[in-house]
């Protein structure tokens, strides 16, 4: 028996497809270019697999029974839960009226929400992340910059005192979500190491120079080898990392962030204009060539 989902108001932005304000085809587009830009196969095939799952498909000599099988019961359930929180999301921070252009305000809203007790509750968390940080939502300046502060804070606590067992005592706004974490660990680090790669991949979409800072590298890459996934999954991470550095770096006119990299990758240390010396490059082997 199929089952249906009926409302009188669902608080989501409809479906933008007319002139160039597909998402989908811009996300298409996007990948292709990075592929094209691509100087590893590795990196080529990354961004050609991306591009091709998110690439329109003929649908007229497919049967219906071929279409409902292709979307899983997994694909199902994450569509449900990304539109109930868009729709709470929307309706909790427009309950606010003024004062949602308040950033402590808003932020309030974002923890209250991430922290009600659900089944699958990590699953709900990365489903909020997302939505918070991503349109239309985060055009609000107040929403973008709460959860920017919200991602950093997890992510600092993830890379410092959710390895070493600590209880987040420095993270006072988001005890609760940290103690989340902290106990997920306890049942395996599959589903912790998936809100890690969200925190990173939202927090690099949202142009922080978190991922590219010469301690953020160390940890995280420790953090990822202190988890319990296997030694295909923490490989997959370091294609992961480059990934979202590439996308980072290439995907925009300001070549600050490449400049910083690039600095740091030569000489092991990140530049300091105020302490500018001449200096040579490092051994190529003995360079910050953390992904090699």
């Amino acid at each position: 028996m199929q089952q249906f989902h009926a409302y009188v108001n669902l608080n989501i932005s409809s479906m933008r497809n007319h002139e160039d304000a597909c998402t989908e085809c811009k996300l298409v587009q996007h990948f292709t270019n990075l592929r094209d830009q691509s100087s590893t196969n590795q990196q080529y095939r990354f961004w050609n697999d991306k591009m091709i799952r998110l690439s329109p498909e003929e649908i007229q000599d497919k049967r219906e029974e071929e279409l409902l099988l292709a979307v899983g019961r997994e694909e199902k359930e994450r569509a449900y839960r990304r539109m109930l929180c868009t729709h709470l999301a929307n309706e909790k921070i427009g309950a606010l009226r003024h004062k949602k252009n308040i950033t402590e305000e808003a932020g309030k809203v974002m923890i209250e929400l991430m922290e009600e007790e659900r089944e699958e509750q990590i699953e709900w968390l990365i489903s909020y992340i997302k939505i918070f940080s991503r349109p239309f939502i985060s055009f609000l300046k107040s929403s973008r910059e709460a959860i920017f502060q919200i991602m950093l804070g997890m992510i600092e606590y993830m890379t410092t005192g959710l390895i070493k067992g600590k209880k987040a005592r420095g993270f006072p706004q988001i005890k609760k979500l940290c103690l989340l974490l902290l106990e997920e660990r306890k049942h395996g680090d599959e589903k912790v190491y998936c809100v890690l790669l969200t925190l990173m991949k939202r927090l690099s979409d949202l142009g922080s120079n978190f991922i590219i800072r010469k301690d953020n590298i160390v940890r995280l890459l420790q953090t990822v080898d202190a988890f319990t996934i296997s030694s295909q999954e923490k490989q997959k991470f370091r294609e992961f990392y480059v990934s979202i550095i590439k996308r980072m770096c290439c995907q925009s006119s300001d070549e600050s962030k490449s400049v910083f990299l690039e600095y740091l990758c030569l000489f092991e240390e990140e530049y300091d204009e105020d302490n500018v010396q001449i200096k040579e490059y490092k051994q190529f082997d003995k360079g910050l060539l953390f992904f090699a």
